[in-house]
């Protein structure tokens, strides 16, 4: 006799951070745009974001859309600094995307993370060791 046998089932979502560059060069519409793309992922994932400059804001795990959420930075633009963070606090992501205008100099990081760049409209070009760049534009277009 073949049959079934009732189990749980489990639901894994990926644990994901949000890293949205908030230096002086990032436009407010842009901003705007980086934090619907964030919300658009919480039933999706298991979602958490920063803000980042050149420093990088405490991670926060996003349940809910939330309304607003209020940004942090303007100064310089150093995207190793969400890298240095996550290493500090011990935190691990199976992505971490990076919603930026690419406006910096990034060495190819020497750690093993996933990382994804979502470009907003206009950016520069993403770093050539990247394998995942997506713009704005692209998911616009389906």
């Amino acid at each position: 006799w073949i049959g079934y046998m009732q189990g749980k089932t489990y639901q894994q979502k990926a644990r994901v951070l949000f890293a949205i560059d908030s230096s002086g060069s990032m436009l407010e519409e842009q901003l705007v745009k980086a934090v619907a793309f964030v919300m658009s992922a919480i039933k999706h994932a298991e979602v958490y974001f920063c803000w980042w400059d050149a420093k990088c804001t405490p991670f926060t795990r996003l349940k809910t859309v939330k309304p607003s959420v209020e940004c942090t930075g303007g100064g310089g633009t150093n995207p190793q600094c969400v890298l240095d963070y996550s290493h500090e606090q011990k935190i691990k992501f199976d992505g971490i995307v990076f919603i930026t205008d690419c406006i910096f100099d990034w060495e190819k990081p020497e750690t093993k993370e996933n990382i994804f760049i979502m470009k907003t409209d206009n950016a520069a070009e993403a770093p050539d060791w990247c394998k995942w760049v997506l713009s704005f534009k692209d998911i616009e277009h389906r």
